[in-house]
């Protein structure tokens, strides 16, 4: 995230569970049936329950119907609240007056009980029967069933059961019907407290499970659009490198990144005025999405050094290319190996520039093999007054064939920790009976001294020198402009 100088930066949003909001909703409708049957059962096991010696003649009616209308409020409340369940902050308030409705009506049928007993005067702490065995253990499972059945933050979830603990504390602060005395008060206000212990642990577990699953799905679907961010970026990335060319001069070539994108890229034109034809390969340090954003800036400042100096050498190019780097990039510490390669079809020239870039390769119609050496440091690492490309020059026949490729290549490892090395790529290029495609032959020797662990990007490239040294008709090409610099370059 970037933001202002003098600006902190802000915590990592928290986990939205409204991402959840249908089995959250599901949940909380599953308990209100849950507490309905359970109201239902604490109804007819009073109607067993309730004596009638122990009870008024009004006590017994008035407490089976505070039970009964408990399940009937209950699916009242929720025929009304249903459609606006809209947010998990709506069920969760929905909850909270659900667990009043259903505890408070069975709390004032186990207080009214409570207040009609008979009070034993030969014993000095009375526990309220009734009240204990109606009132709290409905409450353990109605906080229990709620905590197991609704994912919800303890403090949410205790809202209820708390307003209606500290309501049964009063209730038993303020009787007088049975004879306690201070210490049989207290007592039954901590037992009704230590009753919420058991639905206070299921829903504090209940809610590290649901947190630990939405994490992981919201993670799941950052991954999942992250990776088809980088399948789009790649598609961009892939969609700068040029189509194989034909002609005077052709090139191939096979790219295998590291990662979904990489650090590794190649440019390629032909003047239409002069008919040489320039490659340019990149290896950016590094791999991966920061080298494949680097390789998307070089390939603009290409396009624009291509645009404005059409003639362009390799040497003049690789020294603008080094002072764009060094003055844009190098203060983040990021560089770039090159190699240029110019070949002129009209005298068979062939000119190139390697910045830090491993040696290249040209192998001769008869199958010798020459190494064209590295002449400049790697782009970026000096300033323009003292980088030197150093730019170096031979003559190409018909039939010869320059091989370039980055470290990625000679720089894979076997099992057995061995690099492929300058050695092997030799020997590749020096292969008696050349094959059809140069390129996939190369790389199918790279991934078989891999063996599938591929370390680096991998960029190999081959240019075919076909024609021999004809003079060209200066008049049969088009005139000069910058849109025909540029030769099968997809997307464009």
């Amino acid at each position: 995230m970037m933001i202002s100088p003098g600006h902190e930066e802000p915590d990592q949003a928290e986990l939205n569970p409204d991402v959840l909001l249908p089995e959250i909703r599901q949940g909380f409708v599953h308990w209100m049936m849950a507490a309905g049957v359970l109201a239902l059962a604490v109804t007819a096991w009073q109607l067993l329950e309730i004596q009638e010696e122990a009870t008024s003649s009004w006590v017994k009616p008035v407490v089976i119907a505070l039970l009964a209308f408990s399940p009937v409020g209950l699916a009242v409340y929720l025929g009304l609240v249903k459609k606006r369940l809209v947010s998990t902050a709506a069920v969760y308030s929905a909850v909270t007056v659900a667990m009043l409705i259903a505890g408070g009506l069975v709390l004032a049928a186990a207080v009214v009980s409570m207040q009609n007993i008979t009070p034993d005067p030969t014993v000095s702490i009375t526990i309220p029967v009734n009240g204990l065995t109606l009132w709290m253990p409905y409450l353990l499972v109605l906080y229990a069933l709620a905590s197991v059945m609704i994912p919800m933050p303890p403090p949410l979830s205790f809202r209820g059961p708390l307003v209606l603990t500290i309501v049964w504390a009063i209730a038993v602060a303020s009787t007088t019907s049975m004879g306690w005395d201070s210490l049989g008060r207290v007592a039954a206000v901590i037992v009704g407290v230590l009753f919420l212990v058991p639905g206070l642990v299921l829903s504090t577990w209940r809610w590290g499970r649901f947190q630990e699953r939405l994490h992981h799905g919201q993670l799941q679907g950052h991954v999942e659009r992250l990776g088809g961010e980088l399948v789009r970026a790649r598609e961009v990335h892939e969609g700068l490198f040029p189509e194989p060319m034909t002609g005077p001069v052709s090139f191939e070539y096979v790219y295998v990144p590291n990662e979904q994108i990489g650090g590794d890229f190649l440019h390629a034109w032909r003047c239409p005025k002069t008919g040489r034809t320039t490659i340019v390969l990149l290896d950016v340090v590094g791999h991966g999405l920061t080298a494949a954003l680097t390789v998307n800036r070089l390939s603009g400042e290409l396009d624009r050094l291509r645009a404005e100096f059409p003639d362009i050498g390799p040497g003049d190019l690789m020294s603008r290319l080094n002072r764009y780097i060094y003055l844009t990039m190098a203060q983040y510490s990021i560089y770039t190996t090159a190699g240029c390669f110019e070949i002129d079809p009209v005298d068979g020239v062939l000119r190139w520039v390697l910045a830090g870039h491993p040696p290249a390769m040209l192998r001769r119609e008869n199958g010798s093999v020459e190494e064209l050496e590295c002449t400049a440091v790697l782009l970026g690492a000096v300033p323009d007054a003292q980088f030197d490309p150093d730019e170096q020059r031979t003559t190409v026949a018909p039939g010869d064939v320059i091989f370039g490729y980055t470290d990625g290549t000679i720089e894979s490892r076997n099992p057995a920790g061995e690099e492929f090395t300058i050695d092997r790529m030799r020997d590749c290029v020096g292969f008696d009976t050349p094959p059809r495609d140069w390129p996939r032959f190369i790389l199918n020797a790279v991934e078989r001294h891999h063996a599938g662990n591929q370390t680096d990007d991998i960029l190999v490239v081959c240019i075919t020198y076909d024609h021999p040294h004809i003079p060209l008709d200066q008049d049969s090409f088009d005139p000069l402009d910058s849109t025909s610099l540029y030769i099968g370059t997809r997307g464009r």
